[in-house]
């Protein structure tokens, strides 16, 4: 796994359980994982696997509530936001030598 799938997977569930999609946020981190796994797949192809999912996981997270804890919409534009911000961190991550710390000395 990339580094910066690893920082992911690490950061962003903690990050997301500060926000109205808490409830999801194993799904939002599994998903990018999922759409970056996808040989050839473009990055708007990828955001928009990751937004599906993040919508399925919504619904059941709606339904299983038996009301609306997560808004539909406002989840698609979070997540959305979340995706771009994701891969710009990670295109920094990219470019960090593989020496280079990554953490504060």
């Amino acid at each position: 796994m990339p580094k910066w799938l690893r920082a992911v997977a690490t950061i962003g569930p903690k990050v997301l359980m500060f926000t109205p999609l808490a409830p999801i946020a194993p799904i939002i981190v599994g998903a990018i994982q999922i759409a970056e796994s996808i040989p050839g797949a473009t990055g708007p192809q990828k955001k928009a696997l990751v937004q599906e999912l993040v919508s399925a996981g919504v619904t059941a997270t709606n339904t299983l509530a038996g009301k609306t804890i997560i808004d539909p919409a406002i989840a698609q534009a979070a997540s959305g936001s979340a995706i771009d911000t994701v891969v710009s961190v990670a295109n920094i991550v990219d470019k960090i030598p593989g020496d280079a710390p990554v953490t504060p000395q």
